[in-house]
């Protein structure tokens, strides 16, 4: 996958929560993609924005594969507990 792929995607599917190659400061709760050194990784913030579940890759294109993935789960997450809090 490429970045225009991956910014189609993400709006067509209006996925939320991500910081898209650093173009904000990394806040709590959301799915990173970013270059450090001569590796792309992927990550998940904690409540107190701190990086887990650090994943990295030698390509661009296998990192925006992983990226894609983890926002489409967090939005199945994230859609499931509003549901859920809407029926309370």
């Amino acid at each position: 996958m490429d970045r225009k792929k991956a910014k189609k995607i993400i709006s067509e599917e209006n996925l939320t929560n991500y910081n898209l190659f650093e173009e904000h400061p990394v806040k709590e709760n959301e799915i990173v993609i970013c270059k450090k050194n001569q590796n792309w990784c992927v990550f998940f913030t904690s409540e107190r924005a701190t990086p887990e579940g650090i994943e990295e890759f030698a390509t661009e294109e296998k990192a925006l594969d992983s990226f894609i993935q983890r926002i489409r789960s967090n939005k199945i997450v994230l859609d499931y507990f509003t549901k859920k809090r809407s029926k309370e």
